[in-house]
């Protein structure tokens, strides 16, 4: 229902880290279609990861960027679809206007990965807005419930596969009902 059950500090301010990247998955879902095929540069191959192996110059379907951005916090996929959406400051632009459209106004985003970023913020409030908003998306609840995918990195080398980092999904940790999630880690 969307109803908050219990909340210490909703509104605090603190650095969001790789949550930032649900904004960026939901103007994702709004301007690109899943079988766009985009093209990395050298930039958004050498972002400091957590990465997926993407390589510069080498050309990758939007959906598997976008699975990979939300099951393994790819930083290099969240610049290469940064990038796809007309650069990085637009894709910024975009992914904080749809904050404020959300009424999550603690919300500032500086990066599109979620590294770094002067004055980046969000809250606990801010964050679980975000998230409904997010797994009202089928492309988004689907991916953020994969568990793990095959990911051509480069067009002559074998797959790998990527699993999805949150632990509540699967092996010993699942929680039962679980529908899915984005990780983050600050320090």
């Amino acid at each position: 229902s969307g109803e908050v059950l219990a909340a210490k500090a909703p509104h605090a301010r603190h650095r969001p880290a790789s949550l930032i990247k649900m904004l960026l998955a939901l103007v994702v879902i709004d301007e690109l279609p899943p079988n766009k095929i985009v093209q990395a540069t050298k930039t958004d191959a050498s972002q400091e990861c957590t990465c997926i192996g993407i390589k510069a110059w080498q050309r990758y379907p939007v959906h598997k960027l976008f699975t990979g951005l939300l099951i393994s916090s790819g930083n290099d996929a969240a610049h290469t679809l940064g990038t796809a959406l007309g650069g990085n400051g637009k894709a910024l632009r975009k992914m904080n206007a749809i904050a404020r459209m959300l009424g999550a106004l603690d919300t500032r985003a500086a990066t599109v990965s979620g590294r770094g970023g002067t004055g980046m913020s969000s809250s606990a409030y801010d964050l679980a807005l975000i998230y409904r908003a997010a797994m009202q998306q089928p492309r988004f609840a689907k991916a953020v419930r994969t568990t793990e995918m095959r990911f051509r990195w480069h067009e002559r080398k074998r797959p790998i596969t990527l699993y999805n980092d949150n632990r509540l999904l699967h092996g010993p940790d699942a929680y039962p009902g679980f529908l899915g999630g984005k990780t983050g880690f600050t320090d």
